[in-house]
């Protein structure tokens, strides 16, 4: 990834009109109080389907990150550790609005502005260096800018697998820092998404460990077992990733985690991601009768 100086940062991670500066500074405080506020709103939104959850919130999302972003040439004055929730934040949001988007052209560049993001943060933390990514990654501590950012990278990669062939190592060691320093972070997702990354890489052996360690660190987080299906449950085409067929004696195994995810209660801490575990089961459920005829 090329090196974003703050102009280059700007200009991706906020809409042309904002960039461009014709408009007047508005009250950093109040940005980020409405970003925090419309984050905040997915905890009281009632809902029984994920698509009445996804609709209602969208707005509140697009309002949060549009929040962020027009603090974010505003940033140089407060605390690094502030500037480091913008960041994070518009890391973890860009990332739920890609799970939220259905075409491609506008998954993409929402993924790289999360990752731009993402790295901004990291380079709040002194003796990080994005051209020396890997060897660097030592001195980032904060597990959101490293988890998130790994995350908008390689769903971006996927888009890209021959460019991911020179780039997932980094994104890997992103998930391996994030587990030094906070595996548990967000249900035990740095494992989770380490086990993926590996999953995808043939690396099923190693994948599973992962997997199960993020079960073990917060078995109420419903998407560590809808992924741990999908890469153990099914096969997958090799470079598309498309889901191919059911394992070989794994079809109860796939109808029980699937179920299990279905039936259980919206977990209070992490509710969007709850619903978009229950709504990536039922695909994935459907799709195992298919296979089944």
């Amino acid at each position: 990834m090329l090196k974003w100086c703050s102009a280059a940062l700007v200009a991706l991670v906020l809409p042309a009109w904002l960039a461009a500066g014709s408009v007047s500074a508005p009250d950093l405080a109040g940005l980020i109080h409405q970003g925090d506020q419309a984050y905040a709103q997915r905890f009281s939104i009632a809902a029984d389907k994920p698509q009445e959850f996804f609709t209602a919130y969208l707005p509140l999302l697009r309002q949060g990150i549009q929040a962020y972003q027009q603090a974010v040439p505003l940033l140089g004055t407060l605390p690094v550790q502030s500037q480091a929730h913008v960041y994070d934040r518009l890391a973890q949001l860009d990332n739920e609005l890609s799970k939220l988007l259905t075409k491609q052209a506008e998954i993409e560049p929402v993924l790289l502005a999360g990752k731009a993001a993402a790295i901004a943060s990291m380079k709040l933390h002194p003796g990080f260096n994005e051209k020396n990514l890997v060897a660097t990654l030592k001195f980032v501590d904060d597990v959101a800018p490293l988890s998130w950012g790994a995350n908008n990278w390689g769903t971006w990669l996927g888009f890209h697998p021959l460019q991911g062939l020179s780039e997932v190592g980094q994104v890997q060691a992103m998930y391996q820092r994030a587990v030094a320093v906070n595996e548990g972070y967000w249900g035990g997702s740095p494992q989770n998404s380490l086990g993926s990354l590996l999953a995808g890489l043939g690396n099923l052996r190693g994948a599973k460990t992962h997997f199960e360690r993020a079960i073990a660190l917060d078995p109420d987080y419903l998407e560590n077992y809808v992924v741990y299906v999908q890469y153990f449950g099914f096969s997958h085409d090799l470079f598309s990733g498309a889901l191919t067929g059911v394992r070989q004696g794994q079809e109860q195994f796939v109808q029980d985690k699937l179920n299990f995810v279905l039936s259980t209660p919206i977990e209070p801490t992490h509710p969007l991601w709850s619903w978009i575990a229950k709504h990536e089961a039922r695909e994935l459920l459907d799709q195992f009768h298919k296979f089944k005829g």
